[in-house]
């Protein structure tokens, strides 16, 4: 079982992280920081689909899931479209936004 470090407060101005105990310091680099991450880290898949992953990180810092996130969105294929014509917009959405 993975031990819980820390707890996320809910507060008017945001999330605010609370650590629960003193650990030892984590390194920045080398093997005994990567020693440390591998017994620490859990990753779960709840959900998977075709188009579709859930899944949830653990004992990871929140850095660090970002960092992953950021990956992930720009791995998303995108499409630009370089002509569009229009004749009539009839929606509540300005031509420029369209």
């Amino acid at each position: 079982s993975k031990e819980r470090t820390g707890v996320y407060n809910v507060k008017d101005s945001g999330l605010e992280y609370q650590h629960l105990k003193a650990g030892p310091p984590t390194p920045q680099d080398g093997e005994e920081f990567l020693l440390r991450f591998r017994e620490g880290f859990g990753l779960n898949i709840l959900h998977q689909e075709d188009d579709e992953l859930v899944f949830e990180l653990i004992g990871c810092d929140t850095s660090f899931a970002n960092a992953l996130r950021r990956i992930l969105l720009a791995e998303v294929p995108t499409v630009a479209l370089e002509y569009i014509y229009m004749w009539n917009n009839t929606s509540l959405i300005h031509d420029e936004v369209l």
